[in-house]
């Protein structure tokens, strides 16, 4: 990208690209900064495309407390500036990106939560100096941009839910409880989407030789089949998901619930049964519960946040190395969301009406985002963005399991050697130690240098709630009413 330097009209040196132009102009760089700042608006987080001399990014850091990305196509072309004296000096809130690099630098550093809104400063000269480069780059963004858009949109919705949930669980339902695994031959795992309506799969589910490992949403559909599960898990965070487990507790069954899942659930299954167990999975606050008191929680891998990722992770760590799959469908099909039997049909059965059918009630569900349609075995299905995700976090995580071949909706993976890695004996929770530990963290004053502070890590997610809710952009103001709901939840 760059071949040499020359110096401005100002006694500025600046580097040249091999097309022989310059990013900053050749008369006076300083003041091409100043112009090019002029259209920031205060946003938390800056995306420079082209370092070139690195005068505005000098000024970025001065002038701002954003945090920087700056882009170049690729790892020569850093050492290039570097060697010519051009690189800024190390700062925490500096980051360099090739292109190939540049989705995961993204994600890894920009928190909406945090940051707010993020800025991008194209350099028309920098995309035009290689062919294809800014349609390259344009579609990298974009795709990051999407995963995080997804994911912070899942915390604004759920962040002040998740606390509730978790300080609630820690406080009231977090108590001792045995392990045990029995010798099985084989896993299977049963998810909720609508290719369980055929019969054929149920043909092959033998609860003698299989260690049947449901989902909360597939518990009601075993229910009316009269199954009793090995092992159901739960992640989910609503007050409606207790209508899971409206149904028979055998006390046979483990309960597997997320630190995030509504206190509702927990408080319902201690009426019948003592064997739940709290797992641990992406949230801070749950990660801290975890290091104060390690023995009292499973760790789960829920990916970008599936119940589904979570059962095969449990699985895994149980040492099963035959693992079967089935309604895993990540997809909208036969007009449905869900297979027969789950909480859905009887909740919009009662709401239906000959204004407004279930089949309509189904399908407000179904569009209530974009979808992309695609067959799958000649099967036409319908998936929006995050169902893709989903799917892509599932497949991704069963490759790095071991191998497997797919039939329809089915998973059928042959795992490397796994062996049971589970604790016998899940302890009982150390409140007083975690009050103690988050009572000093909420109390600390805010850095906004500092993202990864571990008293805003623990409140990113509820942060986000409040930015969407509130719309307040001073990330500090978003803590402090982040910190005084933690302090009102843990007394």
């Amino acid at each position: 990208m760059y071949k040499e330097t020359l110096i401005s009209k100002t006694g500025i040196k600046i580097p040249v690209l091999s097309s022989g132009k310059t990013l900053e102009s050749r008369y006076d760089p300083e003041k091409d900064a100043e112009r090019q700042m002029a259209s920031y608006k205060g946003e938390g987080f800056v995306i420079i495309t082209g370092h070139g001399s690195g005068i505005l990014i000098k000024k970025f850091l001065k002038e701002t407390a954003a945090e920087l990305v700056v882009v170049e196509p690729s790892q020569k072309d850093f050492e290039f500036l570097n060697r010519e004296g051009f690189l800024e000096k190390e700062s925490s809130r500096l980051h360099f990106s090739t292109i190939q690099s540049f989705s995961s630098v993204l994600s890894e550093n920009y928190l909406p939560s945090f940051h707010g809104n993020l800025f991008i400063l194209e350099n028309k000269t920098w995309f035009s100096e290689k062919a294809g480069l800014f349609e390259e780059f344009q579609q990298i963004f974009n795709t990051a941009l999407q995963s995080i858009k997804a994911d912070y949109s899942v915390q604004a919705h759920f962040g002040k839910i998740w606390m509730e949930n978790i300080i609630n669980n820690l406080k009231n339902f977090c108590k001792p409880c045995n392990i045990s695994i029995p010798d099985r031959k084989k896993a299977v795992i049963l998810g909720a989407g609508p290719s369980l309506d055929d019969e054929r799969i149920w043909k092959r589910i033998t609860p003698e030789d299989s260690y049947i490992i449901a989902t909360d949403t597939s518990f009601s559909i075993l229910a009316k089949r009269n199954i009793v599960p090995d092992v159901v898990i739960t992640l989910d965070a609503q007050n409606l998901s207790h209508t899971h487990f409206m149904h028979r507790i055998s006390s046979k069954t483990l309960f597997i619930l997320d630190l995030c899942t509504n206190s509702s659930i927990a408080k319902h299954l201690f009426k019948y049964t003592n064997k739940i167990i709290f797992s641990v999975s992406g949230h801070p606050l749950s990660a801290l519960a975890k290091n104060i008191s390690p023995s009292s929680f499973l760790q789960l891998n829920a990916g970008s946040g599936t119940v589904t990722m979570a059962a095969l992770d449990f699985a895994r760590q149980t040492g099963f190395n035959e693992i079967e799959l089935y309604g895993a469908d990540s997809a909208y099909h036969k007009g449905k969301s869900y297979a027969k039997g789950t909480y859905l049909d009887v909740l919009y059965s009662v709401i239906s009406s000959k204004r407004k059918p279930v089949e309509q009630i189904f399908d407000s569900l179904l569009f209530r985002t974009p979808l992309t349609k695609s067959c799958v075995s000649d099967k036409e299905i319908f998936q929006s963005q995050v169902l893709i995700n989903y799917q892509n976090s599932i497949e991704n995580f069963i490759k790095e399991t071991g191998t497997f071949t797919r039939n329809d909706f089915s998973y059928f993976i042959k795992a490397a050697e796994n062996k049971n890695t589970l604790p016998t004996e899940i302890k009982a929770f150390d409140y007083q130690s975690f009050f103690t530990k988050v009572f000093h963290l909420a109390n600390k004053s805010f850095n906004q240098q500092d993202k990864n502070a571990e008293n805003i890590v623990i409140e990113l997610p509820f942060m986000a709630r409040l930015r969407l809710k509130t719309g307040e952009a001073s990330t500090e103001k978003l803590y402090k009413a982040a910190s005084t709901e933690i302090l009102r939840l843990i007394k």
